[in-house]
């Protein structure tokens, strides 16, 4: 695929839940949402528009996040 969106696979029903999810969890408004997905894919996209590519990124860009900040129970203790 050569970057168009005609012919890319839509995003799954799970990936879009598991982004809304994400999106609470960072206490992200949509609009918030919305604008962290374009900083991470390059293009402005609503969440129910992702291809199951650009999900999947968005997905692992958020997963690295929660797992660098917490310790796996919300309480990311840092030593300061």
């Amino acid at each position: 695929t050569n970057g168009q969106n005609g012919n890319a696979e839509a995003a799954t029903n799970k990936q879009v839940q598991f982004l809304l999810t994400m999106g609470k969890r960072f206490k992200l408004s949509t609009p918030q949402l919305e604008n962290r997905i374009a900083e991470i894919i390059g293009r402005r996209c609503g969440v129910y528009d992702l291809t199951k590519k650009e999900a999947g990124l968005v997905l692992d860009h958020f997963t690295k996040e929660t797992n660098g900040t917490s310790n796996g129970n919300g309480n990311g203790r840092q030593g300061r």
